[in-house]
């Protein structure tokens, strides 16, 4: 729940009630790092770090005793409890062998094995991550997972596509929508949870990138301006998010017409 009172006081430093400025010693804070706990061994520091995220915002609040908002975080229904897990053994699936890759020079490539169980349900099972990768580094590892169809960035050239395709034969092709915020909506609509209260998609704990950028993803707030949603705070890291975007296109049904996203303005992670 949200308590205004608690940022007012500790974070903005003003009286909840008057709004008057408040000295340094009407709001006492004492913190903690879960790193200085000494009752901790170090095994288990790593395990909590990593069950929360490494530096996700959610670790930095509760492990960092750190002021983190939420202003403008785009995926707010994200949680790891309810979208990370393995998929059952016994499930049976729609389809599988798809891939969705963002290209990076300097930036990451990142390249998700995704499959369609047979409850509709997107699944982000394998991650290629990978800085100054080359081709070969991301074909091999296509290949090695046997992905009939892999599917890029919209801006990628015709030419670009038959190139690949006839040097590594491999099924490539570009995503049907290279629009931004259709990108944001489509991951918006797969966290939410539907009437038969399980989520649109699963992540497996094996997707770790995929799994830190999107609770942290924010729309941008240019000189303290009213959020945009148009476009990530600068510095954002999104390559799994747009990888994942780009092959989950080709497995759902995605109507044009859903709504613009929302934007968190006020609020501190509680």
């Amino acid at each position: 729940a949200r308590r205004p009172w608690i940022r007012k006081i500790w974070t903005d430093h003003v009286d909840p009630i008057s709004g008057e400025a408040l000295s340094p010693e009407d709001y006492p804070k004492f913190k903690g790092r879960m790193e200085d706990n000494w009752h901790l061994t170090e095994v288990q520091k790593k395990r909590m770090r990593t069950m929360y995220g490494g530096q996700s915002r959610y670790a930095r609040q509760e492990l960092d005793a750190e002021d983190v908002a939420v202003e403008g975080v785009a995926f707010e229904s994200f949680s790891e409890a309810v979208h990370v897990r393995y998929p059952p053994p016994s499930l049976q699936w729609k389809r599988r062998g798809v891939a969705g890759i963002d290209f990076g020079a300097t930036s990451p490539t990142a390249m998700y094995e995704l499959g369609l169980d047979e409850n509709n349900k997107i699944w982000a099972l394998r991650e290629f991550y990978k800085r100054d990768a080359d081709d070969y580094d991301w074909v091999g590892t296509a290949i090695d997972w046997k992905m009939k169809l892999i599917v890029c960035d919209p801006s990628r050239s015709d030419k670009d596509i038959y190139r690949l395709q006839n040097l590594y034969g491999i099924n490539l092709m570009r995503a049907p929508h290279k629009q931004f915020d259709v990108r944001v909506r489509l991951m918006r609509s797969l966290l939410l949870v539907g009437e038969d209260g399980e989520p649109g998609m699963y992540i497996t704990p094996d997707c770790v990138n995929l799994r830190y950028e999107i609770p942290n993803l924010a729309f941008d707030s240019p000189r303290g301006q009213e959020f945009t949603t148009d476009r990530w705070e600068s510095g954002a890291l999104d390559h799994g998010f747009d990888g994942f975007c780009y092959g989950a296109q080709e497995l759902i049904d995605m109507p044009m017409d859903w709504e613009t996203p929302t934007v968190v303005e006020h609020g501190v992670l509680a």
